[in-house]
Order: structure tokens, then sequence, then C-alpha cells
């Protein structure tokens, strides 16, 4: 009986899958014979080749993992090394508590990995998924009797046959960040002797983060949210502005309190008739607590959500959230609208905590006409000779352009008029806005946000300087020499 074309066809099939499951079988056993990591007394063990020992002589020479680096190309994570079965890792020179660790992933042996480490903080943690090795560096020899008999060195002459297994490394992630600068800021930091504090550096208009330098390495202070104090007034302008309640023209006065049924609040000092513009550049107390009682809750919080308060301000990269510790902003703790509430609130106290990140984003949005980015981390990735810029997202209107000129102008006052708060640092190209916390243990957060402007008068960078929870006298000496340190090699401008 002669075969049928189905018949034919099914036996190849069946041959077919006969060899594809011989070699996957063949596979295995090799893989197996191979590689194996040894789990043992509760911890990782170290990797074992498991051929034999007597022929195979192999050691890993790069782990393959990619690295986190500075905007200019220079490797910002400290390598790492594999010893006795755990990684080993000292921290990173600057900005430890930005770029993380690296340690024991939460499950070994994994299919999804070759090698028993992962990112366990910050950048290295958020971004562990394009960093891993994907097979790391092996080298290594072959020995061989010269008749391909068993090795003994005593009688036969023994052959080496070197051969390297080349890694597959994961991608390298291009920070933001400008590593000179960085640098010379956590030095100003020391020198000026901060516990608790942070200078935040963003480039404009595409906010992308230069510098996001912290006092303490535990956790950087530059992400964590802390009562802002004055600085938030420039919230409270907006709101106002934005809405109408209050027009460019209005005046206050203020006789040095709030007269309000059941506020006891008294300004820093009575400055009598004022402009909206001038209760900006000199910080009236009593002129923003009285905007703050005719607006109510909504139409701060509004404003506060266009500004990005409600998130950490820090853009995501590929579906990653990068650093998870950073804080996000906080209004109205409390339930209610009472006059105290509110007066409290719109001059930063009370119910306000924002970080110094969001500080600086602040002072972009009026830098940038009203427009707000979030921080832009990342500026890359890089595979091989591939790279992928990344493009930051488009900005959103966080409040109207007349609004923001309006606020940059009492800004620009802040620092240039002889009664404005910050006119200390008048030989300086910037505009500002301090701000004092005043905190429950009698000590306060002193404050300093705005923009550089170049010698065109165009905006060039944002920032936001902080000293936290120390006494009031030296909270401010502190930050005025951090800000004179940071700003002093920059050139005078004249005001636009």
């Amino acid at each position: 009986m002669r075969p049928t074309v189905n018949n034919v066809r099914r036996h190849f099939m069946l041959y077919g899958l006969w060899l594809f499951l011989l070699a996957v079988l063949i596979g295995r056993l090799l893989l197996l014979m191979v590689w194996q990591p040894v789990v043992g007394g509760g911890h990782i063990g170290t990797v074992r080749w498991r051929m034999d020992e007597e022929h195979f002589h192999v050691r890993m020479t790069d782990d393959g993992r990619g690295h986190i680096l500075f905007a200019d190309g220079a490797i910002w994570s400290p390598p790492s090394t594999l010893q006795a079965g755990r990684v080993q890792q000292a921290p990173a020179a600057i900005g430890p508590e930005l770029v993380g660790t690296i340690g024991q992933p939460d499950v070994w042996p994994s299919g999804a990995r070759v090698l028993p480490e992962a990112g366990r903080t910050g950048l290295e943690y958020a971004l562990d998924t394009l960093l891993m090795s994907k097979r790391p560096n092996l080298v290594g020899d072959l020995r061989v009797a010269a008749n391909g008999g068993a090795l003994d060195k005593a009688k036969l002459p023994v052959t080496k046959q070197p051969y390297t297994i080349r890694a597959e490394r994961g991608s390298d992630v291009i920070t933001t960040i400008d590593e000179t600068d960085e640098r010379r800021a956590e030095a100003v930091l020391q020198r000026v002797k901060v516990a608790h504090g942070a200078i935040v550096s963003l480039e404009l208009p595409s906010a992308k983060v230069r510098v996001l330098a912290s006092a303490n390495h535990r956790r950087s202070d530059a992400l964590v949210a802390a009562t802002p104090g004055s600085i938030f007034k420039i919230m409270t302008a907006a709101a106002a502005l934005d809405t109408h309640a209050y027009p460019e023209q209005a005046r206050f006065f203020c006789d040095g309190q709030v007269h309000w049924p059941h506020v006891r609040m008294h300004c820093w000092r009575a400055h009598g008739k004022i402009s909206f513009v001038d209760a900006i550049a000199q910080s009236c107390d009593v002129t923003f607590a009285q905007i703050g009682i005719h607006l109510g809750r909504r139409p701060l919080e509004a404003e506060a959500k266009r500004f990005g308060l409600f998130t950490s301000g820090i853009e995501n990269f590929k579906g990653h959230a990068l650093l998870p510790g950073a804080n996000s902003g906080v209004l109205y703790r409390q339930r209610g609208a009472d006059a105290g509430l509110l007066a409290n609130t719109a001059i930063g106290q009370e119910d306000v905590r924002m970080s110094p990140l969001q500080g600086a984003l602040m002072a972009a949005t009026i830098a940038e006409h009203g427009q707000y980015r979030k921080a832009s981390l990342i500026d890359g990735v890089q595979k091989g000779r591939h790279r992928e810029t990344y493009v930051p997202q488009f900005p959103s209107a966080a409040c109207d352009a007349f609004t923001a000129d309006v606020i940059s102008q009492g800004m620009w006052a802040a620092v240039h008029a002889p009664k404005g708060t910050a006119h200390a640092l008048n030989a300086l190209p910037i505009a500002a806005k301090t701000g004092t916390a005043e905190l429950p243990n009698g000590n306060v957060n002193a404050w300093l946000i705005g923009y550089q402007v170049n010698e065109k008068d165009e905006p060039v960078r944002a920032f936001a300087l902080c000293v936290e929870n120390e006494a009031g006298w030296a909270a401010h000496k502190k930050l005025f020499e951090m800000a004179q340190a940071w700003f002093g090699n920059l050139p005078h401008v004249t005001a636009p």
C-alpha cells in the first residue's frame, strides 16, 4: 500500500517534533552543566560552574549591568562586584541618595535575571529593568591533554584553549544632572554647614534638572516636602489674579496685623499702603492673609493643582516612576474653611508642604510666562552605539501670562528694590521670593526660590535654595551665604 501525502506529512511532523524536544532537552542539560546558582544557608551562594572543574577555569570580568551617567556621559553610578555570592558596591561620590544602591533581588533564582543583583533604591531601583544585564562577560580556558585523554600533568603535556563569552549589557541611562554643578552645590552646602537643606537648579525652558543637591544623603532634602512659608505667596497671588478677584492695580493697607474676627496674625512689619507688586516684593503677611480669606479654599486648590503641587514634580520615564521617595505637595490637610486656617495657608504656614524641587518648578512656571512642565531627570538611553534621546513633554498652562508677568515684577523688586526682602542679593542677575516658615519647635525653614537671567534678560535657570529646621537668625544667615556662594560668579545684569 502506497503512503498517502497526509501520512508522509504526519510522519515528517512527528519526526520534527521529536527533534525539537530532543534539542530542548540537550539545551537544558548543557545549561545546567554550565551555569547554576547555588542557594544555601538562607542566602545566595557563589555562582558555580558545574562542568568538570578539572578542565574548565572561568571567571566573570564584567557583570554587564548598565551605568547611570551624568549629562556629559561620565559614569555616575559606582561599579558593583560579586564577592562570595553577595553584591558589593561603594556609594557614589556625589548624590548617592539619587543614584541609589544595588543589592540582592527579592526573588532568586529568577528566570528574568542572570546575576543575583538588583537595584534597591534611587535610580538603580527605578530603572532596574533597563540597567540589568542580559549576560555577563566571561573569560576562561579549557585545559586539554595533548592526546585528548584525562589530565595528568606528570605524564602528558597540557594545552590551554582560551575563550571569551561577550557580555550582553544592560542599557546606560543618561541623566540631566551636571556633574560639575552638582559637585559644587554639595560643596556649598558643606561649607555653610547646613544639616538639612538643598540646592535645586532647573534649565529653562526645558525644566531639565541640572542640580538636585541635598545636605542629607540618607534621604534627599531636595525631594522631601517641608513648610514653605512666604514662597507660597506666589501661588496665592496667582490665584488672586487668575480668578480676577483682585486686579493688578489693587491697593492694600497693612498696619502690622490682620483685622478679622477670630484671626490673630501679625505681619513682620507695618507696610502701610502697599501695591500688589510691592506686597510680593516686601512679603506682606497682612495682604496675602486677607486675599486667602477672601478667596476661600477652592481657587487656591485649583491653582496649586495646575502648578503640579499635588505630584512629585518629576516626569516619568518610559513608564518608570523616578525617585519614588520624592514627596507630593500638601495643601489643606485639615477640613473646614475658618478664617484662621485660610489666612495661615495663604502665607505658606499651617497645612502647606512642598519640596525644594516643587519650589524651583513654581519659579520656573513664573519665568516661563505661566507654562508648567514637570522636571525632566533623564536625557536618554544608550546601548552600544545606539542612543535614544528623550524629548520632554509639552507644557501646560498653570496661570495666565499676564499673571506670571505681575508676579515676575514682584520677584524682581524683591531683589532689586531697596525694600525688597532679598535686596542683599541685588548685585546678582536674579528674580526671587524669600520665605520663612515658622516651625512648632521654634526653629524656621528659610527659603529662596526664583530664576536667573542672562545678558539678554532671558530666564535661563530656575532655582530653589533651602535651609531647614534651624534657629531663625542662623537659617537666614546660612541661606544668604549659600546664595552668595552659589550665584557669586554670575555677571551683573540690568533690570528688565
